[in-house]
């Protein structure tokens, strides 16, 4: 597989010719869960094309996308165009998931070391600036998420339950990750990549438990959200979050009154990076 994917142009599913056109030896980076390891029916190839500004601007010009299907030793995928400027502004602001990718993805062509010197920046131990950031953000956030269920609770409005429910269990596993020092993935990978962190791996049985209420109908309760078994749980879960954040020295009036930090909060996350060198 590794071979065939240093000539992703032969596997195109609908040919591009002006794709033909480009540096040859232009950085490959294998990224996805594939490059991680999943080897599952439903897995697909991700790839990342680097190509200079003006190359990208004529292929767009040309066909309308930087996206392209592939078909690689019967297994789907896709390229997709980018330039190494867009993928290095992932580190001012930070971007999360974008870096979890960069960390976990293989460099398969670089012969100028461009893509290898984005992936090294990915991999190097999160800034305390950031972490601290980005854990008083996920948490002011999930705080607000929980909030915003409880009107529904106490009505019994189902779908806005789920969706408050779902919104605060994403914020919490998101936190739980920078807490301990991890970029996080996008949801579909959110649940098993936090499972295996310190801090995750104390959210994610909570998360299996509201799972589990979930289907035993809790949603449809109408009640006071104070004594409603999922809000509780949440409850708890936020409960864990402190205490791991203190334990971890994080801690502020935030923890407490969060919604006076809001917008302050909104607002580190645009302003700290990655290292020295994002611009």
């Amino acid at each position: 597989m590794h071979q065939e994917l240093l000539d992703p142009l032969r596997w195109l599913v609908h040919p591009t010719p002006i794709l033909s056109t480009l540096d040859p030896q232009c950085p490959l980076i294998w990224y996805g869960s594939r490059s991680r390891g999943v080897d599952d029916p439903v897995a697909d190839i991700d790839l990342w094309m680097l190509v200079r500004a003006d190359e990208l601007d004529r292929v767009v010009e040309q066909t309308r996308t930087r996206f392209f299907p592939v078909k690689i030793g019967g297994v789907e995928g896709h390229i997709t165009l980018r330039t190494p400027e867009e993928l290095a502004s992932a580190f001012a602001p930070v971007a999360m998931e974008t870096i979890f990718e960069l960390r976990g993805c293989k460099v398969i062509r670089d012969q100028n070391a461009i893509a290898s010197a984005i992936h090294d920046r990915a991999r190097q131990e999160m800034p305390e600036e950031v972490r601290r950031a980005w854990f008083a953000y996920h948490y002011i956030q999930m705080r607000g998420e929980h909030r915003s269920a409880d009107n529904p609770m106490y009505r019994g409005d189902p779908a806005a339950v789920l969706f408050g429910v779902v919104r605060t269990l994403e914020e919490a596993m998101r936190a739980s990750m920078v807490l301990d020092g991890e970029p996080y993935p996008y949801h579909k990978w959110l649940y098993k990549t936090a499972s295996k962190t310190g801090n995750g791996a104390i959210i994610t049985p909570l998360v299996d438990q509201a799972i589990e209420l979930i289907e035993q109908g809790v949603l449809r309760r109408v009640g006071d959200e104070a004594t409603n078994p999922l809000s509780l749980l949440l409850r708890q879960i936020r409960s864990a979050l402190i205490e791991a954040a203190r334990a971890g020295g994080l801690d502020g009036p935030w923890l407490e009154k969060w919604w006076y930090h809001i917008d302050n909060s909104r607002t580190a996350i645009k302003t700290v990076c990655w290292d020295a060198s994002a611009s």
